[in-house]
């Protein structure tokens, strides 16, 4: 972190024009305290910081890490072509001497396909171009080697050191690998640490390692047992079911919500639902897309051209 932190300084206090800062790291190894004290220190000495990320709910995440408004890099970087017309294209940076912060970097995708009611679809080139198009403006580029790249892309371009220099850029380099959020005995951290390592190097997955007080085996008789005492000490929140497919994870929800909570009926109060759909409330207030909200009652239930609808408060 010491060493990010210097690097940022040179890197700051670069008189060319043409320098880009990619940070990449591990989960836990400490991204997101260094972005909020740079951040503040930016603030403190009166420059100009724009935070941004590829989702809404990422962009709320940063905002509140770094105590400062965060937003898309859709919303900030493109504008609609004409009223009432679903295509956009790229904005003008009218921002001089202004540093960006993008975290999430790993899901910018490049392939000219996604999300191409923006610009030509390519989300990278349109944002480097962006950002570069002002005088005395500065990238910085945050993200975690280990997440999923984006859809249709083999790896993240935006954490590919060839890609970035190939726009002509001076890329600045650094790569944080020492967890500090949790402590030494997590088996949890271990298993990830040792899966990445096997990933990275080219060698097979191996078994999951127990002995660890927080990493325990148990059978399909005791699941639903496990389950029921983790919602009743630890909450919805606390609770989290991970499994490989969509399909596999509506079997978990339906058994969970007829045997745990006894819903009987297919969707009300109590029910949590995935926001689908980023949303501005006046402009400016965001519902995120990827967010969770809970139903507090359903009505009004009808059928309509071979759907049903519903409305939820």
């Amino acid at each position: 972190q010491e060493y990010v932190i210097k690097l940022w300084c040179e890197f700051l206090l670069r008189r060319s024009d043409d320098s880009l800062f990619l940070l990449k790291g591990y989960a836990g190894t400490g991204k997101t305290s260094l972005v909020g004290a740079l951040v503040k220190t930016m603030n403190m000495l009166k420059q100009r910081v724009i935070l941004l990320a590829p989702t809404g709910r990422a962009a709320k995440v940063m905002g509140g890490y770094a105590n400062n408004s965060a937003g898309t890099i859709h919303r900030h970087i493109y504008r609609q072509k004409t009223f009432g017309e679903e295509k956009y294209t790229a904005a003008p940076n009218l921002r001089e001497n202004t540093l960006y912060i993008v975290d999430e970097a790993s899901m910018i995708a490049n392939d000219g396909l996604s999300g191409s009611f923006f610009g030509d679809g390519r989300l990278l080139d349109d944002l480097i171009h962006f950002v570069y198009s002002c005088n005395g403006c500065r990238l910085i580029l945050i993200g975690d080697t280990a997440q999923l790249p984006p859809v249709g892309e083999t790896e993240s371009p935006a954490l590919n050191i060839d890609e970035l220099n190939g726009y002509g850029m001076d890329v600045i380099h650094a790569e944080l690998t020492q967890v500090v959020r949790q402590v030494d005995s997590s088996g949890i951290l271990w298993n990830a640490t040792k899966l990445r390592q096997c990933l990275s190097e080219g060698y097979d997955v191996p078994p999951i390692r127990i002995g660890f007080p927080d990493v325990i085996v148990i059978t399909g008789n005791e699941l639903i047992e496990s389950l029921e005492q983790s919602y009743w000490q630890c909450g919805k929140d606390g609770t989290i079911v991970i499994t490989r497919s969509n399909k596999r994870a509506n079997i978990y929800n339906m058994g969970i919500r007829n045997r745990i909570f006894d819903y009987d009926c297919e969707l009300g109060g109590g029910d949590m639902v995935m926001v689908a759909k980023n949303k501005y409330l006046n402009g400016k207030d965001l519902i995120a897309n990827g967010e969770m909200a809970i139903v507090q009652r359903i009505y009004n239930e009808r059928e309509l051209y071979g759907f049903r609808f519903a409305d939820a408060s």
